[in-house]
């Protein structure tokens, strides 16, 4: 049930194993992590000290900690955890891209954003010096390292991170290339087709900031000259779920990966577009595979992938420079003015009572993810 995104019947049925067993460890893990898929955080961390408590070396709950404490903003918490997962099992990757992955989402200064970008290159190195060494990773293995984090927080440190993307991105692709050697291979272009089949692969086909950019691609792209194939790999359904499923040529959703795989393959597509990479990490197994004839990559995450396999970066003029194309290992695409076809919002009513009415208070309205806002950011406040 948590695979297919019931999150509260996946609760249910866990609880009832605990009550058949309370030993039962595994069934702690699981439930901690259903109820933070549905957002009971607290009640996930509490469940996961209880597995500690019981088995003080499972690695798992210590991951799980880390985890839900980094995004509760206890970072420091969560590095302590998987110093402690590390220290029982030095080699566990899982453990090991946790700890490299883990950043502040709000930087209280200019050099915690130095420390974290270290941090991440120091651990990088001792994740590619460990693939190096040992290359006989078992796929569950991999798979569960790969769908475990991302590291989307580094792509918002407002530098150049294009080395270490790309050098991220080779880390990826190799860990991939083990699981997955058939589909690292060029796939030939047919040219007697009639249509152009295009793939449209992300998580996030329902109300997102994903489908507001570039859910028009799809829905309005020529049906004279182009096949639409939609892959939704995420849980979530909603009305914009069926708006983009009226308007394609097929409509395919699956969460399990070699499913997913398997049927893009069978499709035969002369293009596929990954509208993010780097957000939900899924799309990273996905992303270093050769799929489609055609690879590209859309901006639902504004940095380079590091993927040899990602042929062009779909972006737009009004957002590039001349020199832009030097921090892409994809060949840069500059559609006209932002690339996208954004409808116009709709307008709403802010509701006042969310507010206290206090003189000399000044209330600031941020239309922006927060970890997007950096310290160097904080002085347009006082301005």
């Amino acid at each position: 049930y948590r695979e297919l995104g019931d999150y509260k019947k996946s609760i249910k049925f866990y609880k009832n194993a605990i009550s058949i067993n309370p030993n039962y460890v595994s069934a702690f893990n699981n439930l901690s992590i259903s109820l933070n898929k549905n957002g009971n955080l607290k009640e996930a961390i509490n469940y996961c000290e209880k597995v500690i408590k019981k088995d003080h070396r499972n690695i798992l709950a210590l991951n799980n900690l880390g985890e839900y404490h980094q995004e509760i903003g206890n970072e420091d918490i969560s590095l302590d955890y998987y110093k402690k997962a590390i220290e029982i099992e030095p080699s566990n990757l899982r453990s090991r891209w946790l700890m490299m992955n883990t950043f502040p989402i709000i930087y209280k200064n200019f050099e915690q954003i130095d420390y974290f970008k270290k941090h991440f290159e120091k651990n990088l190195k001792i994740i590619e010096n460990l693939i190096n060494k040992n290359n006989i990773f078992e796929k569950k293995q991999i798979l569960s390292t790969l769908n475990s984090s991302t590291n989307f927080y580094l792509h918002y440190h407002g530098d150049d991170i294009t080395n270490l993307q790309k050098r991220y991105g080779a880390v990826v692709h190799k860990l991939t290339e083990f699981i997955f050697p058939q589909f690292h291979k060029k796939i030939p272009f047919n040219k007697s087709a009639k249509f152009i089949k295009v793939g449209f692969i992300s998580s996030f086909f329902c109300e997102h900031i994903v489908t507001k950019l570039f859910k028009n691609w799809i829905i309005k792209l020529n049906k004279k000259r182009f096949k639409t194939l939609v892959y939704h790999v995420g849980p979530k359904n909603d009305h914009i779920t069926d708006l983009i499923r009226e308007n394609c040529y097929s409509f395919f959703h699956k969460i399990n990966i070699d499913t997913v795989i398997n049927q893009i393959i069978s499709d035969k597509l002369d293009v596929l577009i990954f509208l993010d990479i780097g957000m939900e990490p899924k799309m990273q197994i996905f992303g270093p595979l050769r799929l489609a004839t055609i690879q590209c990559c859309a901006f639902g995450v504004p940095v380079t992938t590091g993927f040899s396999n990602m042929d062009y970066f779909l972006s737009g003029e009004s957002m590039e420079t001349d020199f832009s194309k030097e921090h892409y290992s994809e060949k840069l695409i500059k559609l006209p003015a932002c690339s996208v076809d954004y409808d116009i919002p709709k307008k709403e009513d802010m509701d006042d009572s969310k507010y206290k009415k206090e003189e000399n208070k000044v209330i600031f309205l941020s239309l922006q993810s927060n970890y997007k806002l950096l310290p160097q950011h904080d002085d347009l406040y006082f301005e």
